[in-house]
């Protein structure tokens, strides 16, 4: 009895059934947080300069955590009888161009921190500028996955199953442009990508290391005033008693004036400090995003690097469970799109009270 292509796809989706329904629910989960991101930062709430980049960012990975999904699924199903080489093509260069495009703006958010936080008397990306870092982003992303069109297609082959060869197409590099140009070009694209990443976190250690500084600085200004008595609601319970007492023994006038100017002085410290934690909070966010983003991409390099000398060999001699672990690893850079939602909810304590406050609203008439 010789075994057709059908026959092994069939085996083959059974085997991926624990993946199939692992990315339909990244894809729920992806395309739900982001959309209610993109709502609230786009219309709900005030669009300041730390939240400018955000709305854009939920875009890009609205559209990568779609085809990136959907792609996967669709080889879940018809990896071995996968017979459509147009639409190999334009999903490789959709779910590389949307990835892409993600990470390439976390590049320009990270720019954007490192200016505001460690240059903040220097050349800021305002107005015009953030309008053109989003143009050069987004048409550098199509112009390096364009090639994609070229290399990816149909791709027949076979693999041994039961001492038996079976013939199939899957979606993939083309063997006939397999030469030193495709080889060259997936060389320069993990390269950019590696060299993004390490931008990226570059730029966050001298952040880190400034929010730090600032914080200590912080702690320092706060145990001085309550050494002077100041009463501010940040001093403990004790001083605060302490200097009222004081206060109440030293009545003058030109006391009571010099009291006032370092009160007035002190309140305006407590809203710099107000402002200033904001900014680290939202730069927190960012650092843990790109942290997802690192952690995610990673092993997606690392498995298609290795089993690209034979991946036929490498992918179809795998058991069950060691397939589902190393696929799911391969395709953790959905991953990185769909956490940003829960990421802006932990640290964005605005967007999150403006979250709960909706629905809240949405409840109130069911109750009734």
């Amino acid at each position: 009895m010789n075994l057709s292509a059908e026959d092994y796809n069939a085996y083959f989706v059974e085997k991926m059934t624990f993946n199939t329904v692992f990315t339909s629910l990244l894809l729920l989960l992806g395309l739900m947080g982001n959309s209610v991101v993109l709502y609230f930062y786009a219309f709900r709430m005030p669009r300041t300069e730390d939240r400018y980049f955000i709305p854009y960012l939920a875009v890009a990975d609205i559209l990568a955590c779609a085809f990136g999904s959907v792609f996967s699924i669709v080889i879940n199903f018809y990896r071995l009888v996968f017979v459509w080489d147009n639409l190999c093509k334009c999903l490789y260069f959709f779910t590389w161009c949307t990835s892409g495009l993600s990470a390439a703006m976390l590049l320009v958010i990270a720019i954007n921190r490192y200016l505001k936080v460690c240059r903040p008397n220097g050349v800021q990306m305002a107005g015009k500028k953030r309008v053109g870092a989003l143009l050069i982003v987004f048409v550098l992303s199509i112009l390096t996955t364009l090639p994609l069109l070229f290399f990816m297609g149909q791709v027949n082959g076979y693999v041994v199953y039961n001492e038996r060869r079976v013939n199939v197409t899957t979606c993939g590099l083309m063997t006939e442009r397999n030469d030193g140009a495709a080889k060259l070009y997936f060389f320069i694209e993990f390269l950019l990508s590696l060299i993004i990443m390490i931008c990226t976190v570059a730029l966050y250690v001298p952040i880190g290391i400034s929010i730090y500084k600032r914080f200590r600085s912080i702690r320092n200004s706060k145990r001085i005033r309550i050494l002077l008595g100041i009463t501010t609601s940040e001093v403990s319970e004790d001083a605060v008693s302490d200097s009222s007492t004081e206060a109440r023994r030293v009545s003058s006038p030109q006391y009571k004036e010099t009291l006032q100017q370092v009160l007035d002085t002190s309140v305006c410290q407590r809203k710099n400090s107000r402002r200033r934690r904001v900014r680290h909070n939202f730069t927190s966010m960012f650092v843990t995003i790109v942290l997802f983003y690192v952690l995610s991409y990673v092993p997606t390099f690392v498995l298609i690097i290795i089993p690209s000398k034979d991946p036929f060999g490498f992918w179809y001699s795998l058991d069950d469970a060691s397939l589902n672990i190393l696929v799911i690893l391969k395709r953790a850079f959905i991953v990185n799109h769909v956490v940003n939602p829960f990421v802006y909810g932990y640290f964005d304590l605005h967007f999150r009270t403006i979250f709960k406050s909706s629905l809240s609203i949405c409840k109130k008439p069911s109750s009734l």
